[in-house]
């Protein structure tokens, strides 16, 4: 069994058209998503945008601009189908998006705000008081600062009361 990867003609070398390229895939998915609302988008679609990283492993300085940006669209789009599928009342694949939002950026404060604002559609106010406490957590080891207040308020979480326990606490452990 034989492949052609690429066609050698008098012009510059080039990919067969038949071979698949996940970049090209991805692409024409965010697009789709931003211009449509993600509603011709298949559910599987879900992790092809979270796994689709591109050149992992590289670390090479003209890599990196074009693995934020494609990492960008990406976690935009899981957001846009997340959001587009809170309206339309399907919370579990909400939820999926909104998760694959999460794992993509973990340090994204609107992926996980969807995340919660997921967890509440489907009254499960317990779960949403988790994602808060894990991403205020991460935040404080990672960057040292807090999420916003307007997150906070989505859960109707007083500030002064958490900074209260949590000094409490700090305490307690001295």
């Amino acid at each position: 069994m034989s492949c052609r990867v690429c066609c050698v003609l008098p012009i510059p070398a080039q990919l067969d058209p038949a071979v698949r390229i996940d970049l090209r895939q991805v692409r024409e998915l965010t697009t789709d998503i931003t211009l449509n609302g993600g509603r011709s988008v298949p559910p599987e679609s879900i992790d092809l945008l979270e796994e689709a990283n591109l050149l992992p492993g590289w670390y090479e300085e003209w890599v990196f601009g074009q693995q934020e940006r494609l990492l960008d669209h990406r976690v935009d789009s899981l957001e846009a189908l997340a959001r587009s599928y809170l309206v339309a009342g399907s919370f579990s694949r909400a939820l999926m998006a909104a998760r694959a939002a999460a794992v993509v950026d973990p340090l994204r404060e609107s992926a996980q705000h969807l995340l919660v604002r997921c967890h509440l559609a489907e009254n499960n106010y317990a779960s949403a008081v988790h994602v808060y406490r894990s991403f205020r957590a991460h935040l404080g080891r990672e960057l040292g600062v807090e999420p916003s207040e307007h997150f906070a308020k989505l859960l109707g979480l007083d500030l002064a009361i958490i900074d209260s326990r949590l000094l409490a606490r700090v305490l307690k452990t001295s």
